[in-house]
C-alpha cells in the first residue's frame, strides 16, 4: 500500500473517533495496491459504564462510512482480574454492561478483539490516569479567515485553563460536545391534512435544541512547561454566522488525562483535523495506534484504545453582538401551494403561512425547527 493511499485513509478515519463518519474529500487518489485495514476505536474512563468499542474495516474507499465488522469477540481485562465481554448492540458496535466493569484510576486495562476470521488484536495494559479538575473554560470574540468567504468571520474562540497533576508530566486531550437553542425563521399559520386548517399553536414548533459532537479536538503536554498551571489553551472556534450561535450555546468540555503514547497519537489526529499537517508530508507511522495483530505486528491497524481519567466543565454563552454577513432567508414557495392537494397522506402535515403574494409553503427548517435535527424539549442542564 502506498503512502498516498494510507494517508487518504487516515484523513477519513480521523472523523470516526467522534461519531462523524465522513471525509472532506479534497482529491481521489488512484488505488492500485489497496489492502483492507481494520479500524478499532473505543475507550475506558472513570465515568460510569457502559463503554463502547467500534470495529470497522477500510474495505472500500468509495464508501463515506467504512463498513462495520460484525461477529467479533471483544474483551476488556483489568489488572485486578476483572474480565468483561462486550455485547454487540448493533453492527460493529460492542458495548459493556451498565452494571459491569467501571474504570478506576490507577488500574490497568487491556483490550482484545477476535475477528470472525480468527485474527486476534490486542493492546498492552494501559493505566487509567487521574485528571485534575478544569480550572476554567471561557470564550473570546475573535475573527477568523475562511478561504471561501470575502471577509473575516466573527465568532467565539474557546479556551481552557488548568493545572498539571502533582506527579509531574501530564498529557491532556480535550473533546467537546455542544448544545444550542435555535428557531425556525417563521411561525406556522395553517396546516394541510387533506384540508387547510388554522394551526392551533403558531409558535409550538419554532424553538428547538440540538446537541452535536464538536469535530475539533485539542491536545497539550506539560513536558514543555515548568509551571504547574497552564492558561489559554485553544479549543474550538464557533462561527457567529451559523445556527449554533444564533441564540444561546452551551459547550461541554471533557478533559482526558492520557499517556504519552496516546498524546502522540491524538496530536497527529489534531493536526489532520485542523489542516496543519499536509496529507502527503505526515508519515503513515505517525497515526498508528496502540492495537496490534498478535500474530503479525507488521499489519497496519488504525485507531486507538484509550484508557483515561476524565473531568468536565460546561459553559453557556449568548449570541455575540456583532454584524454578520447576510444569510439567504427562507423563500416563500407559492408554486407548491398550487398542487398541495396532490401530495399523498404520508407527507402530511404540510405547514403553510401567509406570504406577500398569498398562501405559501417553505423549505425544511423554515417553519418546523425539528427539520434541522433538533428537539422541542430543552435538555435537563439547560
Amino acid at each position: 500500500m502506498t503512502t498516498k493511499t494510507f494517508k487518504y485513509i487516515c484523513a477519513c478515519i480521523t472523523f470516526t473517533f467522534f461519531g462523524i463518519y465522513g471525509c472532506v474529500e479534497r482529491f481521489t487518489p488512484e488505488l492500485t495496491d489497496f489492502q483492507e485495514l481494520i479500524i478499532i476505536d473505543g475507550k475506558i474512563t472513570n465515568e460510569a459504564p457502559p463503554y463502547t468499542i467500534k470495529v470497522q474495516t477500510s474495505a472500500d474507499l468509495s464508501l463515506a462510512t467504512p463498513p462495520y465488522l460484525s461477529g467479533c469477540i471483544v474483551t476488556v481485562t483489568s489488572s485486578e482480574g476483572e474480565v468483561e465481554v462486550f455485547e454487540e448492540v448493533s453492527e460493529g458496535n460492542y458495548q459493556s454492561s451498565a452494571n459491569g466493569m467501571k474504570g478506576i484510576v490507577g488500574n490497568d486495562y487491556k483490550l482484545e478483539i477476535i475477528t470472525p476470521n480468527n485474527k486476534t488484536y490486542q493492546t498492552e495494559y494501559q493505566t487509567l490516569l487521574a485528571s485534575k479538575e478544569i480550572d476554567n473554560v471561557y470564550e473570546e470574540l475573535e475573527y477568523k479567515y475562511y478561504y471561501d468567504d470575502e471577509a473575516d468571520i466573527p465568532g467565539y474562540q474557546f479556551y481552557v485553563d488548568g493545572t498539571k497533576n502533582e506527579e509531574g508530566e501530564t498529557n491532556y486531550l480535550w473533546l467537546m460536545e455542544a448544545t444550542y437553542k435555535y428557531q425556525a425563521d417563521f411561525m406556522i399559520e395553517y396546516e394541510w391534512r387533506g384540508l387547510l386548517k388554522e394551526f392551533p399553536s403558531p409558535d409550538s414548533l419554532r424553538t428547538c435544541y440540538r446537541t452535536f459532537t464538536v469535530k475539533d479536538l485539542s491536545t497539550f503536554s506539560t513536558t514543555e512547561f515548568g509551571n504547574a498551571e497552564f492558561k489559554k489553551i485553544p479549543l474550538n472556534f464557533a462561527r457567529a454566522d451559523r445556527p449554533p450561535l444564533s441564540i444561546r450555546y452551551s459547550q461541554l468540555v471533557k478533559q482526558y488525562a492520557i499517556s504519552a503514547e496516546a498524546y502522540q497519537f491524538w496530536k497527529v489526529v489534531e493536526q489532520q483535523l485542523d489542516g496543519s499537517a499536509d496529507l502527503y508530508t505526515t508519515q503513515p507511522y505517525q497515526i498508528r495506534g496502540n492495537i496490534k495483530n498478535i500474530n503479525d505486528h507488521s499489519e497496519n491497524v488504525l485507531g486507538f484504545f484509550m484508557v483515561a481519567g476524565v473531568t468536565e466543565k460546561r459553559i453557556f454563552v449568548d449570541a455575540p453582538n456583532v454584524q454578520i454577513p447576510d444569510v439567504i432567508p427562507c423563500a416563500f414557495d407559492y408554486e407548491t401551494m398550487r398542487f398541495i392537494w396532490l401530495f399523498p397522506e404520508n407527507l402530511w402535515p404540510i405547514y403553510v403561512l401567509e406570504g406577500p403574494e398569498g398562501l405559501a409553503t417553505m423549505g425544511p427548517g423554515c417553519l418546523d425547527c425539528r427539520d434541522l435535527g433538533g428537539e422541542l424539549d430543552a435538555p435537563d442542564f439547560w
